[in-house]
């Protein structure tokens, strides 16, 4: 009887602190089947992507490249925890190699210990920084736009009920523009703004949250090219609903998008004396950002 053949395999695993490493990833692999070896490198052979995300719930990805680097297969994994993604990939490795491959008859233990008081690790807090690019409309006569730096905390509990918060700040000008009486202003917003996140729907490595978002600050206006002008500051005060979704293609980075609208408890009116209108805020208005960031803790 021939023996079976042992195909020559690449792998290239991605896993967090605290989830199952390259080392025990293989021995979970073995344990299902033992037809597959580490190609040499000139060997032709086919290469299989892990990228395992520790999250609550822990997400997980394989991708499937034949010895030519085309994608000949992909799948996500969701689990408790990274050590259950890890032991799901496992089997899906062990069955592309060969399609008699079982898993083992008792659940395998992580080789990593979780953290102390943690008994679930996949669980564990995460606090994050990054920043967007932000547009925002009704701080001047045309839409503005800046970089908003942000930082952040999410509880990680569960996949509906994950609440988050962040906190960012932004800072955009009209820059000079022709008001009337052939005069020049420029109004500039400076505002902190805090998103309160109590509801996140996942899916695979990507999540969508439900937000509030309060921002407070000032808005200035300074006039310019006109006998007795000057400049004037106002408080900034609104809240509103927003939206955001975000992607983890590479653990622990992240890319997000972002829109909503909030609602300014002051509508002011800026004019040039005696009565020259200038701008007046409106009540309503929408903003929308796209940016980056990373997990840490």
């Amino acid at each position: 009887m021939a023996a079976p053949n042992v195909e020559p395999i690449r792998l290239e695993y991605s896993a967090p602190p605290g989830c199952p490493d390259e080392s025990d990833f293989i021995e979970r692999t073995r344990s299902m089947s033992a037809l597959f070896r580490a190609a040499t490198p000139s060997e032709a052979a086919r290469v299989f992507e892990v990228v395992i995300d520790g999250g609550a719930p822990s997400t997980g990805r394989i991708t499937i490249r034949g010895a030519d680097q085309v994608i000949v297969g992909a799948r996500s994994v969701e689990g408790d925890s990274c050590a259950d993604v890890a032991e799901a990939i496992a089997l899906v490795i062990a069955l592309a190699v060969d399609p008699r491959a079982s898993p083992p008859e008792a659940p395998r233990p992580s080789l990593k210990p979780d953290l102390p008081g943690n008994p679930r690790q996949g669980l564990r807090q995460r606090a994050f920084v990054g920043a967007d690019l932000a547009i925002v409309s009704g701080a001047g006569p045309a839409a503005l736009l800046a970089v908003s730096p942000f930082v952040g905390w999410r509880a990680n509990r569960s996949p509906v009920f994950d609440p988050s918060v962040r906190v960012s700040f932004l800072r955009a000008a009209t820059g000079s523009f022709e008001a009337p009486v052939h005069a020049n202003a420029s109004l500039t917003l400076t505002v902190g703004r805090i998103d309160a996140c109590p509801l996140t729907f996942r899916h695979g490595l990507a999540r969508a949250t439900a937000c509030v978002r309060v921002e407070a600050g000032t808005l200035e206006a300074a006039g310019g090219n006109i006998a007795g002008a000057r400049s004037s500051v106002r408080p900034w005060l609104a809240a509103g609903p927003l939206a955001r979704a975000e992607a983890s293609p590479i653990a622990p980075l992240f890319v997000d998008v972002e829109a909503g609208a909030v609602f300014r408890v002051y509508n002011d009116r800026f004019a040039f004396e005696p009565d020259i209108p200038l701008y007046e805020v409106p009540v309503v208005g929408f903003f929308m950002g796209a940016g980056a960031g990373v997990d840490f803790l």
